[in-house]
């Protein structure tokens, strides 16, 4: 299983409203004619600071709120987003609201800042209002869905979605989004329909085929996904959100060098994209070269930090055409690295962990907390680091915040409960893995580590009952089976085959830790040995797996 930085953390959900925002911006330049300050709004290469004090002269110097005025309010809280000061901009928003509270891009620009500070709920709002005051507007609803499909509401999101085509029956932005929506409610031949779709209406933007790699990626058809990807590689568009989108694809298929060249590609359009610098070092990061993507994740602070960004150097935008059908949700899952220092910490604390340089990777853990003393994801990595260290009261102590803060949340007590058992605090890790288990019933691996820590301590197996829970298609329940005495070690690693060489190396890995730990049980320590050296050597170093591989074998080998 994945380790604490989790899959998700890779390319996680943020700026999902970035739609709405560069429909406005294409408005905005609409009106670019107008007589505007000549750094507000005039072509060149002026430092953002520049123009945010050029709109600022402009608006102070006005007696009322003129459509010059308005639109000066717009471009300064632009260049407020690209700095990322983002309550400037919606104080600026707040302007023309208070001003025109009928002002429909006012009303969906604010949604798209409010989803920048976190703040869904707000943006909501703001979106419901935008509808409010236009029926037809085709984006609020796209943008609504945004924050729905954001919050895995996925019944709201595609309802939104719905409306959007029923206004413009040929969006094929709309199409492809309904799509991975109905990917992620588990409802694949929807999704490949919506797919098809887009490909019918637009064939030679490859968004619908993209599409279509995705669906077949989630009915585990790795051969026909990658066709799909195939077929787009005559297209040479200059968006780059399409890049990044099959970029993603080819990182999900083990295409990793794939990835990695069109994240390049995305460079050399926009040399200032935080977001590829930072999915190209999660690339770099899953192929093992640490060096390259700790390189990179600095390269996305630098640009963070740049303090007089020139603005013509964007962040990846997606626009709001029918032209471009890459869809800005999917750029929502893969820009989170470029939205703040946290996230980059985090993964760059991830790359020091991965190389055994635990002490650069709690010193960025410690500044992500420090920024945001409630990012449950750097606490509960700096309690793991601390762990991997062997300075148990630290690690606790992380993990005691988590429950704290979190009282419902699963993964911490789970992830205490390991702490315990290195500790051999036995009946403490049975406690914390009880609780994960009551608060998740559906999730396999505190199941499985229950039973391995039952049997350390001679306590009552309770796998039966809690397997019924579990999914029995999926993965890992041939290891379940394992421990229920159903399936052999040889039945185990049959099934942990795949095609996919990334599904299949992390399958392999979680096997093998796990058929020793069974064999641990039965008495067979060398043939443990065998399997824990094994799993220690192939599991990718952010697995709970490999961790837990390097515990055991320094137990055992200590105790011969």
């Amino acid at each position: 299983m994945f380790g604490m930085t989790g899959r998700a953390l890779v390319c996680a959900a943020a700026g999902v409203s970035a739609l709405a925002l560069a429909t406005l911006l294409e408005i905005s330049g609409a009106r670019a004619e107008m007589a505007l300050s000549a750094k507000c709004n005039a072509a060149g290469n002026f430092s953002v600071d520049d123009r945010i004090a050029g709109c600022t002269a402009m608006i102070e110097a006005a007696t009322g709120m003129q459509p010059a005025v308005i639109m000066a309010h717009f471009r300064r809280a632009m260049f407020y987003r690209q700095k990322g000061e983002i309550d400037f901009a919606i104080a600026d928003y707040n302007q023309i609201i208070e001003r025109d509270p009928g002002n429909l891009n006012a009303r969906i620009a604010r949604a798209s800042a409010f989803i920048q500070k976190r703040q869904p709920e707000a943006a909501l709002s703001d979106y419901a209002k935008a509808i409010e005051l236009d029926p037809k507007s085709t984006y609020a609803y796209i943008g609504r869905a945004h924050v729905y499909s954001a919050r895995r509401d996925f019944v709201r999101a595609i309802a939104d979605y719905d409306q959007a085509l029923l206004i413009h029956p040929d969006n094929v932005i709309a199409y492809v989004e309904r799509g991975l929506a109905y990917i992620s409610k588990g409802d694949p031949d929807r999704a490949m329909a919506d797919c098809d779709r887009a490909v019918e209406i637009s064939p030679q933007t490859g968004g619908g085929q993209l599409c279509r790699g995705r669906v077949y990626f989630a009915k585990g058809n790795r051969e026909r996904a990658l066709a799909e990807l195939d077929q787009t590689t005559p297209i040479r568009p200059t968006k780059e959100n399409f890049y990044c989108f099959r970029a993603e694809s080819f990182s999900q298929l083990g295409e990793l060098d794939r990835a990695i060249a069109d994240y390049d590609r995305v460079i050399e359009l926009n040399p200032q994209s935080r977001t590829a610098y930072g999915c190209r070092g999660v690339v770099y990061a899953q192929k093992g070269d640490y060096d390259r993507a700790i390189a990179d994740y600095d390269q996305v602070i630098r640009l963070l930090h740049q303090d007089q960004g020139i603005s013509g150097g964007r962040q990846t935008r997606i626009q709001g055409q029918d032209g471009d059908p890459i869809s800005t949700s999917v750029a929502g899952e893969s820009i989170a690295l470029a939205s703040g220092d946290g996230p980059v910490l985090r993964a760059r604390g991830a790359a020091y962990y991965a190389k055994g340089d635990l002490d650069r990777a709690i010193a960025d853990y410690d500044e992500a907390i420090r920024l945001n003393p409630k990012d449950k994801d750097a606490i509960s990595s700096r309690g793991n680091a601390y762990r991997a260290k062997g300075d148990f009261d630290r690690s606790l102590a992380d993990y005691d915040q988590l429950v704290q803060l979190d009282a419902r949340d699963a993964r911490a007590y789970f992830h205490r409960a390991r702490v315990y058992w290195q500790s051999a605090s036995f009946a403490k890790s049975l406690a914390d893995l009880d609780q994960s288990i009551q608060l998740n019933p559906k999730d396999a691996y505190p199941v499985l580590w229950r039973e391995i820590v039952a049997k350390r301590s001679d306590q009552q197996s309770r796998l039966s009952e809690a397997a019924k829970q579990l999914d029995a298609t999926k993965w890992p329940a041939p290891i379940v089976n394992l421990f229920l005495g159903k399936m052999t070690p040889e039945q185990v690693l049959s099934a942990a085959d795949d095609a996919d060489p990334m599904k299949r190396k992390w399958q392999f890995c979680e096997a093998n830790f796990y058929i020793a730990e069974r064999a641990l049980q039965g008495g067979s320590k060398e043939e443990a040995l065998r399997l824990l050296d094994q799993a220690a050597a192939d599991c990718p170093k952010t697995f709970i797996e490999k961790q837990a591989a390097d515990v055991e074998l320094l137990s055992l080998r200590a105790s011969r």
